[in-house]
């Protein structure tokens, strides 16, 4: 009878908390519907993705959002909170909750305008400037484009139209009216092409051209200036002292020739970051010589490369210096023939294979280089391994243009095309080949009379990427 009395309490213990669980869980209402069925704007019709519980409604613009009402379609049951049908502020994404019995979930609603703005406007591949707020669209163009013809490409939002539609009888010497139409909404843009005068800056440490006295940065600069009727003569005080906005020049010339090292005045801090925040916001640069060791002060090439630097007063020449243009020569060739800064230059096809062009030939020659050398040991690499040719473009972000016409390995970078980068978004062309030379000083016994047979080689290279540098 001890034994009954102990087990009978716990059994009865045992069925209350049985009965009482029983009843809480029948009490619990799980199964009920906490979904928005339907919201509407104005009309407006909303996208609801039940995955992440948002809500996308497009309103004509100039609805006001700070005082809309929403149409809502839930569960009979269902309660919203807050009450946003009584009128409510979507100027920024709300957060509501659906309340069914024991459940409920949460939404987010994002109220916008229908978008009837451009994505992207482009002419001739140059993209335009997008005013929403004025409707305009401005693009601006090199100088010398021709204005009719012009290649128009627009990005719009998802089933928008244009009208009238692009085409190439559109005439651009005036503004012209498009309109964006979706979904009901329109907008009319004013598109605006300019042809801007595209300034060059021949960069210099002299207080102007006419007091230059290195022979071949002045014959560089009065070809310059007697060929380009946009090119202005920038000195380095200038910009120490805030005299030149160069972010009005879409292009900066240096050839440095005088001497091997870089002038003190420009690497002076104020002048080095006013250069290299030009080419860091997509201006572009075309470096000559001794120029190109500007490259490292500015943070464009970080690799400490050997170099040959050459200078002095010069000798006679008794042959004919050429740029290569097939790097690695025609065992692992990579023919760079047809890059746009060698648009129109002579070539000489060597018996190899070897793509020779020519830049000085027999008479005075200084042999002033300035050039990157030991290139494929410097990444690890035998000088005929292609892995250096690959390792070396990589590692800079370039192009290797041009070798010392015979250099039929890896070992050495005399012309590089340094391409935009994610911080540095200009273009530079460096060229630091002794071969070039702008100008033949009447010296010597094979040329007294200072000819260079290859002057148009060196005048149409330097045209060449003067045009490149300004159209890209």
């Amino acid at each position: 009878m001890k034994s009954f009395k102990n087990i009978f309490p716990l059994f009865i213990t045992l069925l209350l908390l049985h009965y009482s669980c029983e009843r809480h869980e029948v009490g619990l209402q799980i199964n009920a519907d906490v979904t928005i069925h339907g919201l509407s704007i104005a009309d407006r019709e909303g996208r609801i993705n039940e995955g992440d519980k948002v809500i996308v409604v497009e309103v004509p613009e100039g609805t006001d959002l700070t005082n809309l009402y929403p149409a809502v379609s839930l569960d009979a049951g269902a309660v919203l909170l807050p009450d946003i049908t009584a009128g409510y502020d979507f100027s920024n994404p709300v957060s509501v909750k659906v309340i069914n019995g024991d459940l409920y979930s949460e939404y987010t609603i994002q109220v916008s305008y229908i978008d009837v703005s451009f994505n992207a406007f482009y002419v001739n591949g140059v993209r335009g400037i997008v005013n929403d707020a004025e409707r305009t669209v401005t693009v601006v163009l090199p100088d010398g484009t021709d204005i009719t013809g012009l290649s128009i490409n627009v990005e719009l939002p998802a089933g928008a139209s244009i009208s009238p539609e692009i085409s190439p009888a559109l005439d651009f010497s005036a503004p012209v009216s498009l309109k964006i139409t979706n979904q009901g909404a329109s907008r009319t843009y004013s598109v605006i092409v300019k042809i801007q005068e595209t300034l060059i800056g021949f960069l210099g440490t002299y207080a102007d051209s006419l007091s230059i006295t290195d022979d071949d940065e002045k014959a560089a600069a009065k070809w310059l200036f007697e060929n380009y009727e946009n090119a202005r003569y920038i000195s380095f005080d200038e910009i120490k002292n805030g005299e030149e906005n160069l972010s009005s020049y879409r292009l900066l010339w240096w050839y440095h020739d005088a001497y091997g090292h870089l002038p003190g005045i420009a690497i002076d801090p104020l002048v080095l970051n006013a250069i290299t925040s030009y080419y860091k916001n997509g201006g572009n640069l075309l470096l000559n010589t001794h120029a190109v060791g500007y490259l490292w002060p500015m943070g464009r090439i970080t690799n400490n490369y050997a170099k040959a630097v050459g200078t002095g007063g010069g000798f006679d020449l008794n042959d004919t210096w050429y740029v290569g243009v097939t790097v690695g020569g025609n065992l692992q060739p990579h023919d760079k023939s047809t890059h746009p800064v060698y648009e129109g230059l002579s070539v000489v096809i060597q018996p190899n294979g070897d793509k020779w062009i020519p830049l000085i030939s027999p008479g005075w020659a200084e042999d002033h280089n300035h050039v990157i050398i030991e290139i494929a040991p410097f990444h690890g690499y035998d000088y005929g391994n292609a892995g250096a040719y690959n390792a070396f473009q990589q590692a800079n972000q370039v192009e290797w243009l041009g070798v010392w016409a015979g250099n039929r390995d890896f070992y050495m970078a005399g012309v590089m095309e340094l391409l935009p980068t994610d911080l540095f978004q200009g273009r530079a062309i460096a060229q630091g080949l002794g071969a070039f030379e702008f100008n033949r000083e009447a010296k010597g016994n094979l040329s007294p009379e200072g000819v260079n047979l290859y002057q148009s080689n060196v005048e149409r290279f330097t045209k060449n990427a003067i045009r490149y540098l300004l159209t890209n």
